[in-house]
């Protein structure tokens, strides 16, 4: 496991889900006035942070340097070296040198850096990744994964495009698993001269400029859909995740109900997106759209990540920032957020972000990455509270225009997940539940007992015996404690 918070979020220490969605039936809008940040951290669950490893950060920091020397005005280092009183730049800490790679880079979308910012070196061997993700030990506690490239005796087992440069990835002669020129791919300039969806050709014709040439900065975060390809994306996916991860993401054996989480309309899993990222773009801080886990892995080039956990503090910093509509200046966002980390990926490289985390990007050098959003179950506890909290004008916006499902297939499906979990852990009569298994009940009657208006089929006549049983087994377990 890896670093995170020492907040000290309470766990409530009585189930009343039943009582409560007796006085508040609710319904299925996926917002509340008042969102329980403080179930979203189980502080006593964090992990100790892993030692550090010096050649890793040796290598971050040669990335930054780089960087630098490339993207930052040669006045501007100056300064920044004399502000911090050291006698050269490669003296500064880590953390700093991210700082002035990004905050004080003019094109960069980040207002500012964390005040207080780890560099996250420990790397994770893909089996080991892949183990904690199938024994369930994989929350959002235990933060980041940032794993080793795959070997031939230690893959995470992603299936990748064959592509080795933005040369490659446009089709001419109708191949299979590349894209077609005409394709539209979602693209921001962020010099602000073009606008919009940009064929695939003029965009792939950009990135073939050398950087002191460009005239657009671009930044092309894009779901694939099928017409982006000749032939059907069934028959030659583009790429696809690890089997492990589909086979815990919620979307997977929830397959009985109509739309999951992230679950394409096929049913193949979660969508693919495509990032396409020339040196020097950015994005800034955010948790993804509904507050889901995401795997990133690195085809060619780099990308710096300033991530924090989604303890309550850190997630009412976020919300204050996002409700102002995310000015670039703010004196507490992102200065005061808790327990930042900044960590590097580079060529085959993965990172398995959990549920909830703060993220922001910058990109040191031009870059192509696979990204699938996905939910696990052991962290639905940070993902439910982020979900059913409001986060400004700019998001619902963005939500009502890139639903991935509708919110009451979401609640219907977290009726389900309910239902199955009291049934199993309570086939041995009155069990005591593992704190995992305490918080995950706990997350989803906290969620539920507010819409009992919005049941599947199976639950439709009995919400409050289901909350009832929920309410028992958390009972039993806070007894044992």
């Amino acid at each position: 496991g890896q670093r995170a918070s020492p907040s000290p979020s309470a766990t409530p220490k009585r189930p009343v889900a039943e009582a409560a969605a007796r006085s508040q039936p609710g319904t299925d809008d996926g917002e509340e006035d008042a969102a329980p940040f403080a179930s979203c951290w189980d502080a006593d669950s964090v992990a100790a942070p892993a030692p550090p490893d010096a050649d890793v950060e040796s290598e971050m920091r040669r990335l930054y340097l780089d960087g630098i020397g490339k993207l930052v005005d040669g006045e501007e280092v100056k300064a920044f070296v004399a502000a911090k009183d050291v006698v050269a730049l490669d003296s500064l800490p880590t953390g700093e040198l991210a700082r002035l790679l990004t905050a004080t880079n003019s094109k960069s979308e980040l207002p500012a850096l964390p005040e207080h910012l780890t560099p996250l070196t420990a790397l994770v061997a893909p089996r080991e990744a892949l183990r904690r993700i199938k024994s369930g030990e994989w929350t959002s506690e235990m933060g980041p994964m940032v794993t080793r490239p795959d070997s031939e005796s230690d893959a995470l087992g992603i299936t990748r495009p064959p592509w080795h440069s933005f040369a490659d990835v446009l089709t001419k002669s109708g191949e299979k698993r590349k894209i077609k020129p005409g394709a539209m791919l979602k693209c921001a300039d962020l010099n602000g001269i073009s606008k919009g969806d940009r064929r695939a050709d003029w965009i792939f014709r950009e990135f073939a400029r050398p950087p002191e040439e460009r005239e657009h900065l671009l930044n092309c975060i894009h779901k694939t859909e099928a017409s982006d390809f000749f032939g059907t994306m069934g028959d030659a996916p583009i790429a696809s995740m690890p089997t492990a991860l589909r086979e815990a993401n919620l979307s997977e054996p929830l397959a009985g109900v109509r739309e999951g989480w992230w679950r394409t309309p096929t049913g193949a899993g979660p969508p693919l997106f495509l990032l396409f990222s020339m040196q020097g773009t950015s994005m800034s801080y955010h948790v993804d759209l509904w507050a889901t886990a995401v795997l990133y892995h690195i085809l060619w080039g780099a990308k710096m990540f300033v991530c924090a956990p989604p303890t309550a503090v850190n997630l009412r910093l976020l919300q204050q920032w996002q409700e102002l509509n995310e000015p670039s200046e703010h004196p507490d966002f992102p200065g005061k957020l808790e327990s930042a980390q900044v960590l590097t990926l580079t060529a085959g490289q993965s990172l398995l972000l959990p549920s909830g985390w703060i993220h922001a990007v910058f990109t040191p050098l031009d870059s192509c990455v696979l990204g699938w959003n996905w939910q696990p179950k052991q962290q639905l506890p940070a993902a439910l509270s982020i979900v059913r909290a409001s986060w400004g004008e700019m998001t619902k916006e963005i939500r009502q225009e890139q639903r991935a499902f509708p919110i009451s297939e979401l609640t219907k499906s977290m009726w389900t997940l309910l239902v199955e979990l009291t049934r199993e852990l309570g086939r041995a009569g009155a069990p005591s539940l593992t704190r995992q298994q305490a918080n995950l009940v706990r997350a989803l009657a906290s969620y539920l007992c507010k819409r009992c208006n919005v049941t599947p089929r199976e639950v439709k006549q009995q919400p409050h015996e289901v909350l009832a049983r929920a309410d028992k087994l958390l009972a039993h377990t806070v007894a044992g404690e």
